[in-house]
């Protein structure tokens, strides 16, 4: 299927599929089982992407888990039925705030922020990916000077079961 972006601007931004049949090139260094790699969602191409209305969801939302940590929320990419939920961390990969201090966190932002958002809006994800970064850049486009961490979830009975890459 096609991604769309939401954000507070109640705009979506959609992409055709590469090729006729939908196949993806695999990868420098081998394709994976299953999923989008990191690789994959850092070098898809906007150049083709396009403007269409669709549902909002605030950009810039804190969210808080009450864990001690709180993410800004910055959008939501539809790419139904994968649903990529994207947050913004300011001191994300410094003492504290590693992967290994987050990986509890990506867990309950799946399960507390977007299945609940998903849901309010009549939609049916089989997999939802939360995207941490340390300042808002654009999908798709590789910065180095931005600190990112991705995690996948499959979603079975309104549960977020960790899906690894």
């Amino acid at each position: 299927m096609s991604p769309r972006i939401s954000t507070a601007a109640v705009s979506r931004t959609e992409t055709p599929a590469p090729d006729a049949s939908g196949v993806r090139a695999a990868l420098a260094g081998g394709a994976r089982k299953r999923g989008w790699s990191c690789a994959a969602l850092i070098t898809l191409s906007l150049s083709a992407l396009s403007l269409t209305c669709g549902p909002s969801l605030a950009a810039e939302e804190p969210v808080d888990l009450g864990t001690g940590k709180v993410f800004d929320f910055h959008d939501m990419i539809d790419e139904a039925p994968t649903y990529r939920f994207r947050f913004v961390q300011p001191a994300l990969g410094q003492e504290g705030m590693t992967y290994v201090d987050l990986a509890d966190d990506l867990a309950l932002l799946c399960a507390g922020f977007a299945l609940p958002k998903l849901s309010e809006s009549g939609l049916a994800p089989e997999r939802v990916v939360i995207s941490l970064m340390s300042a808002p850049t654009e999908f798709g486009v590789r910065n180095p000077e931005i600190t990112q961490f991705f995690e996948s979830f499959l979603v079975e009975n309104d549960l977020c079961i960790w899906e690894a890459f």
